[in-house]
């Protein structure tokens, strides 16, 4: 990172929130996409006025698992939307980095 790169660290939103304690309390971690330096050296995205450093994780979870989760969200009026790689690739304008990251 340069000198003039600004690292910005946003607070978690609510969704995110409930979502990271939700995976503590049942112990599960997000594991690495791939044994490549993927682990070790974020993809860096540069955008107009910022850069984005992505580390990419996977993490699967069962159905029971998905309709707990949706129920914490949906409690704190959270309309969470689970989709497949084809429905996200196909429905979302994703830059190119995210791109990347679901194709593997």
């Amino acid at each position: 990172m340069t000198s003039n790169e600004k690292v910005y660290e946003a607070e978690f939103t609510t969704a995110e929130q409930i979502i990271n304690e939700w995976l503590d309390k049942h112990k599960l971690a997000a594991k690495a996409v791939s044994n490549t330096l993927l682990d070790d050296a974020p993809i860096k995205h540069s955008l107009t006025h910022f850069h984005w450093y992505l580390t990419p994780r996977k993490l699967t979870i069962d159905a029971k698992q998905i309709n707990e989760l949706n129920e914490k969200l949906s409690a704190a009026e959270i309309a969470f939307k689970w989709l497949t790689q084809q429905k996200a690739q196909d429905s979302l304008g994703l830059p190119r980095a995210m791109e990347k990251i679901i194709e593997r």
